[in-house]
């Protein structure tokens, strides 16, 4: 792979999972918060296991998603098996879809102003991870020949 493309690789993964990630990252704040709350009044919440498995689907989809980048641009395997990384990758696909499942059967009416930029910075780092995975198809679905 060229260095212009790897460049242009690296840019597309900090600009579609940048935006994300510190969705993420101030996620796992607020359920930290949600948590501290929960203990100390004795219950548990719904909203906060959902979000607590919301927030490790992206944590471990981000993880995939490094390791996956790292195997392609730098032609390594890594010592993380390619089911792991699947599984991985799979994990974060889902923490991204759910809400926008949830905003497509919500049942509310559709603001044009307010939906359509949270639709797209949901739906960039799925289109990217689909990109990714076909990049590294040779390494995830068969015999690894790269050494």
């Amino acid at each position: 792979m060229k260095q212009t493309y790897k460049i242009l690789l690296l840019l597309e993964v900090l600009l579609c999972f940048g935006p994300v990630t510190l969705f993420l990252f101030q996620g796992i704040l607020i359920v930290i918060v949600f948590a501290i709350k929960a203990i100390l009044d004795g219950q548990s919440d719904y909203f906060f296991i959902t979000s607590m498995l919301r927030i490790l689907g992206g944590v471990f989809g981000l993880i995939g998603i490094i390791h996956l980048t790292r195997i392609i641009i730098l032609k390594r395997i890594n010592n993380i098996k390619r089911r792991r990384i699947l599984f991985f990758i799979l994990c974060g696909i889902f923490a991204i879809a759910q809400p926008i499942f949830n905003g497509l059967y919500n049942g509310a009416d559709f603001n044009l102003n307010k939906d359509v930029p949270l639709l797209l910075m949901l739906t960039l780092p799925l289109i990217s991870t689909f990109h990714l995975i076909y990049l590294g198809r040779k390494y995830l679905f068969l015999k690894p020949s790269i050494r």
